[in-house]
């Protein structure tokens, strides 16, 4: 009987190869160690040498099983990526940074471009990948969403591409990621011109209120805005009501609503109720649930993640409501409905959709009427019995820059114009922030925000038509940008809804 391997010399067998093309005693590089302990991290390195390319790096079986990518990961579902399999590396290396000497293997620069955690998406995913196949899921700053790797015919070439959410089966045994509950930037909808048909998409109302993330910790539920503000004073009540749902961690996705007597929400009604601290008048329109007792479950596809929140919020209470969904075939007449009811319009998203923070991915919206936020530049005098000011001057954002997009004088209340000009005289500038010349304008800084209705937009980019609705203190600025296509139809083509024309 042959002798056997030393326990040592065994366990090293992952990293022979590692060890094999280093001389430790000239490189930085950490030293051929094999972890005791599982993980489940990964991490992508910018490689500057002989050839720049990018390792990426998978934690399995405590080692770190690498692949050099040449043109980079895949951001983008088109996009696939050639990914040759070189030798497992070490954990240690996963924090590796600096300079790797001339004369030893792979000299050059090396730096981390980003890391997380990974988890498989298959239960049976370890026998999958010794056949050459692997989907996971990357939760890292840059880098988050499903993936493949599959190995060509010829190794060690495989090939590396993002996949769609359809793509990735929707599994409840899927491992979750753990964490601690926190805000959670919002996933966005892009304007699209017409309802969209099909299976798989479900359908929800458009409500008129503030958008809000709710984060139970044991500390106690904070509200936050989509850009990240915290607003629990403002919404005090609604936080203590909140809060009573589960003695779980949970974030939630939704709008804080005010309901008129014909039951739409009405954003002048949710500002009057703030401003009184009419409190019991705020309602809650949850529709998405994010986090629950320490998982992610931005991971699971919008279908799972509904039914937890069935779970969590089974009925109406406390004025907190669960957002009503509509299935795919019924997305038409919901925005016909909409639309004859004097409502905002439909939010469709994919069942398949993963949660995406900051994306416009998965989720579309149809507008009946054109509503859109503008930067305040500036104002102008105000003409005849108008008290104040006459119109607010309007911009927003192209591609950095600050564009003009007309102005708007009608849908003020004398109240809401003296308050807006006490506003206004504590912002003034002298620069005119438009490459234009506008005469007896009064210029602020450009930090406000305001909610505009209007008929179209003219082939210089103007608003026509159009009438104050409220100020957006929810919005950053510098996030104003002009939304291609202001209204929507049920059919699509170029019919008006509410007698506002599609361009």
């Amino acid at each position: 009987m042959p002798p056997k391997k030393p326990p040592a010399r065994k366990r090293a067998a992952p990293l022979e190869k590692y060890r094999e093309k280093r001389n430790f005693r000239n490189t930085p590089e950490p030293g051929a160690k094999l972890a005791r302990k599982g993980g489940d991290s990964f991490v992508v390195q910018e490689h500057h040498a002989r050839s720049h390319h990018y390792d990426f790096r998978l934690e399995i079986d405590g080692v770190l099983v690498s692949w050099a990518v040449p043109k980079g990961i895949p951001e983008d579902t088109s996009a696939k990526r050639l990914a040759v399999k070189v030798e497992n590396h070490p954990l240690d290396y996963g924090g590796f940074e600096g300079t790797i000497p001339a004369g030893n293997y792979g000299a050059g620069e090396v730096a981390i471009w980003d890391k997380g955690t990974w988890a498989p998406v298959e239960k049976e995913w370890k026998k999958q990948f010794a056949d050459g196949k692997l989907k996971f899921v990357l939760r890292g700053k840059r880098l988050k969403g499903a993936f493949l790797l599959a190995r060509m015919k010829d190794e060690p070439n495989w090939l590396m591409r993002k996949l769609d959410d359809a793509e990735i089966p929707a599994d409840s045994t899927m491992r979750l990621e753990r964490e601690k509950a926190g805000f959670i930037s919002p996933q966005l909808a892009r304007p699209v011109p017409s309802v969209p048909a099909g299976e798989g998409w479900v359908h929800e109302l458009k409500y008129d209120g503030y958008r809000l993330i709710a984060v139970r910790t044991k500390a106690g539920l904070g509200l936050f805005t989509r850009s990240g503000l915290d607003w629990t004073g403002r919404f005090h009540g609604l936080a203590k009501r909140l809060e009573k749902i589960s003695k779980k961690e949970f974030v939630l996705d939704g709008e804080a609503v005010v309901f008129d007597s014909k039951g739409r929400s009405s954003f002048g009604d949710l500002q009057a109720a703030l401003q009184a601290d009419d409190q019991p008048r705020i309602e809650f329109v949850a529709f998405d649930l994010l986090h629950l007792a320490g998982e992610n479950l931005r991971d699971l596809p919008l279908s799972m993640r509904l039914e937890r929140l069935a779970e969590l919020i089974p009925t109406d209470r406390l004025q907190i409501h669960r957002s009503k969904v509509w299935p795919s075939n019924q997305g038409k007449d919901l925005f016909k409905q909409a639309c004859e009811t004097g409502l905002e319009g439909v939010i469709s998203k994919s069942l398949a959709g993963r949660y995406h923070e900051g994306s416009r991915k998965d989720w579309v919206k149809s507008k009946c009427r054109a509503r859109q936020e503008f930067v305040i530049c500036g104002y102008t005098p105000p003409k005849g019995s108008l008290p104040a000011f006459g119109a607010l001057v309007l911009g927003s954002y192209e591609h950095g820059k600050l564009v003009p997009r007309g102005k708007v004088g009608t849908g003020f209340t004398e109240t809401q114009r003296r308050k807006l000009l006490e506003t206004f005289k504590k912002l003034p500038v002298r620069r005119n922030p438009f490459d234009s010349t506008e005469p007896s304008v009064s210029w602020i800084e450009p930090r406000l925000v305001a909610e505009i209705e209007f008929a179209e937009i003219t082939r210089d980019g103007s608003i026509r038509q159009g009438s104050f609705i409220a100020m957006r203190d929810d919005k950053a600025a510098a996030e104003v940008a002009l939304d291609p296509l202001p209204t929507a139809t049920a059919e699509g083509g170029k019919v008006t809804v509410l007698g506002i024309p599609v361009s």
